[in-house]
């Protein structure tokens, strides 16, 4: 930072020894960036007196008590899965071995050896058909449908198709929403609501300044200053 600093001083010099500095269109553009520089100083300085950290919090925890819907993760639900795709255009093949593994749960078989060694799903298949836990909208909407509308940890599913291709399901289990503490969502709470403050206070600024007959431009200046 000190490094870049330095530089652009001395080619800032450079520039006034060759007389940049003295140029009509440099002075155009030099006092358009005082302009912006000043313009921001000034917000800042506003912001800083209107806008206290104490407010903030305050606004923040109002908002957090107001929309606890906003701060709530949803429902979830962890299952595991058996995918089986399709052998080309031959989709009976996949059922068949798909309606086969069915059979071979219900008789007791382990889930995860039987992901392990039939899954088309090699993410998942590697952790026994794990898929961990998930919200409602991650999901393909048939298998979200099955997978949030079982109850029993254990519970198996029929043959469910998507465009994935034939899953066979077993819910794990259920999470219910929760409110998620303060302190977890306070920093982007604040955050927020300290933008939307800053924003109110360069708006009452600006405002009053904005009518057409307080305002003079000096539109040649403004062409000169942009186009180089």
């Amino acid at each position: 930072m000190a490094a870049d600093i330095m530089l652009r001083r001395l080619v800032a010099n450079k520039a006034r020894e060759e007389g940049l500095a003295t140029r009509k269109d440099i002075l155009d553009r030099l006092k358009l960036a005082e302009e912006r520089a000043l313009y921001e100083i000034y917000m800042e300085q506003a912001e800083s007196k209107a806008v206290s950290e104490s407010q903030v919090e305050a606004i923040a925890r109002d908002e957090y008590k107001a929309f606890p819907e906003k701060f709530t993760k949803p429902e979830e639900v962890r299952a595991r899965h058996i995918l089986f795709r399709a052998c080309g255009s031959d989709r009976t093949a996949s059922r068949a071995l798909a309606e086969s593994v069915l059979e071979k749960l219900r008789n007791g078989e382990s889930f995860e050896e039987l992901a392990q060694k039939y899954s088309d799903d090699p993410g998942s298949g590697k952790r026994g058909g794990d898929l961990g836990m998930k919200p409602k909208g991650t999901m393909v909407p048939e298998f979200e449908a099955v997978a949030f509308a079982m109850k029993k940890p254990g519970e198996l599913s029929g043959i469910v198709e998507t465009n994935f291709g034939l899953h066979i399901i077993r819910f794990e289990e259920r999470q219910a929403p929760v409110l998620r503490p303060f302190d977890e969502v306070k920093e982007a709470l604040m955050e927020s609501v300290r933008t939307r403050m800053r924003g109110e206070v360069r708006k009452k600024i600006a405002d009053p300044l904005r009518d057409p007959a307080t305002i003079k431009i000096d539109a040649d200046a403004v062409r000169r200053a942009v186009s180089k």
